[in-house]
């Protein structure tokens, strides 16, 4: 009899069923159509040896069988993005985790920023991948000088052009000068592929393009009943279709230093510079001239393909980009009248030394809400301090939501602008509302006026204004359709009576309290926990609490009493991350919750906890609340972070 001889322990030795799936999984052609013959346990085992072309291949038999592809998707997604670390890896519907997966590994291929042999990547080549991945693509990122551009204005990838045709939804410009001075010519194609012949509504700029591309992408919000206008002989534009322009009506008076413009509403002056409304006309002449001028050019590159003898024209309805005060007077505010296909509309400005870039802007908008044919809903902008909020919403009373940054002004800065007659209470259509404070000189008078004219608010944010009690006396009177209210980095300390009686009045159905400080003032943090979860319990409409960043620690315990008794609370998320919650106080917290068990599915964020501390007793919290909860988590590691001691300082 032969002598084998003894296998060493160091040398790994494959199972019959490890050696079936490493076979199977090396046919895959023939595992797509026999998948739904196998046995789920034998299948999910699979799938992880499947590189993504099969894995995509074989996604409609295994969903057949009510098996989701999400868990490997989701172990990919965390091997390509490594900062996915102290994120949310629940945060996203479980149809989501293929589509970010493969969006993010299109554009490492287009930008050859894959690197080392991957199994989900095994026997695909770059071309591959792109191929593969292009139909999931519902964002595309251009940014420059790289070749990733160049390459996908490209005759080799054309084909793989024509599916984001069909798929992006979205272009994002970032760094876009340098695209511009690098890839101009490439860049100019892909727009006008995508734009104008593809399904792109969405821009977002990332830094300033120059006046030419910027106008150039502008005009596509224009809608579809706009008119360009004629250019005549002398290469100047005919006076048709020039956009409003509101210092035309302005009472100049040479004894005075200022002129008032007559727009309804809004009331303000501005230093004479020479003559205001010529200076106003003049640059509209320039920007609809460099417009017409660009079209012409454009269409004649013979770069591009022929498209037939009329090329359409895309239209925009979201727009996201950083200006300048010169693109606020060239661009912005001459064709902003205009837009009116845009529904989503937010500015990132860099504001000079002066307010006046501004007053243009609002009577700019305003000149576009005023046009029955506006589409603009959404306003997202940052202003000064010293901006009435109820200017901007009686520029725009028929926007749905508006979302402020407001910053410090220059000292030497001053209001140019005011609200109409205080005693004008009309109402704004206003129901979404995201402000965020970073100066304590915000006008807090006009904040609250305006929430008083907008009684149809259902979701606030508020971060970084203080005093809180105005606000939440205002909330609580004036907002009784509230259903979902953040604050963010509020001082709530002294708040504890206006907190239960907005919880009292309104009838929340999302609650978070970010970083507010709310045991500042407790010698015992309890002293208020008790009456708060007692008024909790008494919102049945109150489904989703979120407490990070409060210092909660050992007092956590009190949050089982939410669950407590014959009126339980209906929240199925709770959020606890941030709080220098111990295994120990989570231990004690699954106790008394697997004692009293929610009566819903209960999805409990603990991140940035220090849980690890103590891994033995994490494991026992979670055992307990596994039956019932659905647990947010990361591997954080507390030993090597402040982030946990600053949290309690």
């Amino acid at each position: 009899m032969a002598d084998f001889g003894t296998v060493p322990c160091s040398l790994h030795v494959e199972t019959l069923v490890q050696l079936c799936i490493k076979y199977v999984s090396q046919r895959a052609d023939i595992l797509e159509k026999r998948a739904f013959g196998l046995p789920d346990s034998l299948l999910k085992d699979i799938l992880p040896h499947l590189n993504i072309f099969h894995l995509d291949k074989i996604d409609p038999a295994v969903q057949s069988k009510g098996i989701s592809t999400s868990f490997v998707w989701k172990t990919i997604w965390k091997d390509v993005v490594q900062t996915w670390r102290g994120r949310s890896m629940a945060a996203h519907p479980d149809h989501d985790w293929k589509q970010k997966c493969l969006e993010r590994l299109f554009h490492m291929a287009l930008y050859s920023r894959i690197k080392g042999e991957k199994k989900y990547l095994s026997q695909l080549s770059e071309a591959d991948i792109l191929s593969i991945t292009a139909k999931h693509v519902h964002v595309l990122s251009l940014f420059g000088p790289s070749g990733g551009v160049c390459r996908l204005a490209s005759e080799e990838l054309h084909p793989t052009l024509s599916v984001l045709e069909q798929g992006v939804r979205c272009i994002k410009l970032q760094d876009g000068y340098c695209l511009v001075k690098h890839r101009g010519t490439d860049l100019m194609y892909l727009l006008h592929r995508l734009l104008d012949h593809g399904s792109v509504k969405e821009v977002v700029v990332h830094r300033r393009l120059g006046f030419e591309l910027q106008t150039w992408i502008t005009t596509r919000c224009r809608g579809p009943d706009k008119t360009l206008a004629k250019s005549t002989g002398n290469g100047l534009l005919q006076q048709r279709d020039l956009p409003l322009d509101t210092t035309s009506t302005a009472c100049h008076d040479p004894s005075h230093n200022t002129s008032h413009m007559g727009s309804p509403g809004i009331h303000f002056c501005v230093k004479q510079e020479g003559e205001m409304a010529c200076k106003r006309r003049r640059l509209s002449l320039i920007s609809r001239t460099a417009e017409v001028e660009l079209h012409s050019q454009f269409f004649k590159n013979p770069f591009l393909p022929s498209c037939g003898p009329v090329c359409p024209e895309g239209q925009i309805t979201s727009l996201d980009m950083e200006v300048t005060p010169y693109d606020i007077a060239h661009i912005l505010s001459p064709s902003l009248p205009f837009w009116l296909c845009l529904q989503s509309l937010q500015l990132h400005i860099r504001w000079a030394d002066k307010d006046s870039e501004l007053l243009v802007l609002v009577s700019s908008l305003q000149a576009l809400c005023k046009n029955p044919a506006c589409s603009l809903l959404e306003l997202s902008i940052n202003v000064a301090h010293h901006t009435p909020m109820e200017v901007l919403l009686e520029a725009c009373p028929t926007l749905k939501s508006l979302s402020l940054e407001i910053c410090s002004a220059p000292g030497d800065s001053r209001n140019m602008l005011t609200s109409k007659d205080p005693s004008d209470q009309s109402v704004f259509s206003l129901e979404t509302l995201y402000v965020k404070s970073f100066t304590l000189q915000m006008d807090l008078e006009s904040f609250c006026s305006a929430l008083k004219r907008a009684p149809s608010l259902t979701s606030v944010h508020i971060s970084g204004i203080h005093p809180a009690p105005p606000v939440l006396h205002t909330l609580s009177e004036s907002n009784r359709f509230l259903k979902v209210l953040t604050l963010h980095d509020v001082n709530l300390a002294n708040c504890h009576s206006e907190i239960l009686q907005l919880l009292e009045n309104l009838m929340l159905e999302e609650l978070c309290f970010k970083n507010c400080r709310l045991f500042d003032k407790c010698p015992i943090k309890e002293d208020f926990l008790r009456p708060f979860v007692s008024t909790l319990k008494g919102r049945p409409s109150l489904q989703s609490l979120a407490l990070p960043q409060n210092r909660l620690a050992k007092s956590v315990i009190e949050l089982a009493d939410l669950f407590v008794g014959s009126a339980q609370s209906r929240i199925t998320t709770l959020d606890l991350s941030s709080n220098f919650i111990l295994a120990a106080d989570l231990l004690e917290l699954s106790t008394a919750l697997s004692t009293n068990r929610p009566s819903q599915t209960l999805t409990l964020d603990l991140r940035l906890n220090p849980l690890d501390r103590d891994p033995e007793v994490k494991g026992q919290a979670f055992r307990k609340l596994f039956p019932f909860c659905k647990l947010v988590t990361d591997q954080w590691d507390s030993r090597t972070s402040m982030a946990d001691h600053i949290s309690v300082m």
